[in-house]
């Protein structure tokens, strides 16, 4: 988890103590909601004083009795202020007390791994994790990420697509599993394909370097090369990657130059999260020529049904092609 600089840490201390100004608290509000790691760490600091405060006005405290109660308090909206005592020695050795125990909770909070969940549910979701690293998360993809400073390993959980740039850092290895794959870089930009219902379960490297493990089996992928394992065979092979479009949900690009239908339905299906029914005649004519940069689903089929003189209809996720090919 990040550093806290002295600034926010006092305008925490002064929003939880009831003493922050309209000021201070839209400042502070703007600065938690700016990135999920500083909601992460509010969160962790808030459960910290909230666990103080409970300390300091009780002379026992029953943590695993209260655990629940402080989590439901962590985002309410209303401040944290512990209640006033009458000034005297014990008042004075309670507050100490709270102090050291405020900076061991908030020692030990802090150093928990930083966990954070993304999903894709309508469309395409863009990424930015807390060390740099941008993912692309593709419509329909779920993705868990976890760093734990005392490894010192970034690591992610995958269903579906998506398209990873990791940040280079030697010291932080970043791992990735993805249903029965395991991926490991330091730096570099990849597609990673493991959606439910694909034939095969794909890696495709744009640069750097990486590694690829199914069991006992491992290959090592540079720029443009891909991973390809195909469960039913129990095989993980290496080969080079000649689809242009392997990045489409990160460059937002769809090019086809003379593509067989069969591949131009592989890439719509993929980049847009819908499934095809092919009732065509003459598919060896079936060939697609075009640049798509951008568009939507309705666009590109508008093209795609012109070009090919077919009949073409979208029923909820899934597309219709019917008719006969022109060449």
């Amino acid at each position: 988890m990040q550093e806290l600089d002295s600034q926010i840490i006092d305008l925490i201390i002064s929003y939880l103590s009831g003493n922050a100004s309209s000021e201070e608290i839209a400042e502070l509000e703007g600065w938690v909601l700016a990135d999920p790691a500083n909601q992460a760490s509010f969160k962790e600091f808030k459960k910290a004083w909230l666990m103080t405060g409970m300390r300091a006005s009780q002379a026992e405290v029953n943590v695993e009795a209260n655990l629940e109660s402080v989590s439901s308090q962590l985002f309410v909206d209303s401040k944290v202020v512990p209640l006033k005592r009458k000034a005297n020695l014990s008042l004075w050795l309670g507050v100490a007390a709270a102090v050291v125990l405020l900076l061991t909770l908030s020692l030990w909070f802090f150093n928990q791994p930083i966990q954070m969940e993304f999903m894709a549910e309508q469309k395409m979701e863009a990424i930015k994790l807390e060390d740099g690293s941008q993912i692309n998360l593709n419509k329909g993809a779920e993705l868990a990420y976890t760093f734990d400073e005392e490894s010192g390993v970034r690591k992610v959980s995958l269903k579906g697509d998506a398209f990873f740039d990791v940040e280079r850092d030697e010291e932080h290895p970043f791992i990735i599993e993805a249903r029965s794959l395991q991926i490991e870089v330091l730096g570099t930009s990849f597609y990673v394909d493991t959606r439910q219902g694909v034939e095969w379960q794909t890696v495709t490297v744009e640069s750097g370097k990486v590694a690829v493990r199914y069991g006992k089996q491992e290959v090592i992928l540079t720029a443009n090369e891909k991973a390809v394992l195909d469960v039913k065979q129990d095989t993980l092979t290496k080969d080079l990657n000649i689809d242009p479009n392997f990045n489409s949900i990160k460059t937002g690009k769809i090019v086809f130059d003379n593509t067989p239908i069969e591949e131009v339905v592989s890439t719509l299906s993929r980049h847009y999260g819908v499934k095809f029914e092919l009732n065509l005649r003459k598919t060896k004519l079936c060939v697609m020529n075009g640049t798509f940069t951008n568009k939507s689903l309705k666009q590109v089929l508008d093209g795609l049904v012109a070009t090919l003189e077919i009949e073409g209809k979208l029923e909820g996720e899934k597309v219709i092609l019917e008719g006969d090919c022109t060449p």
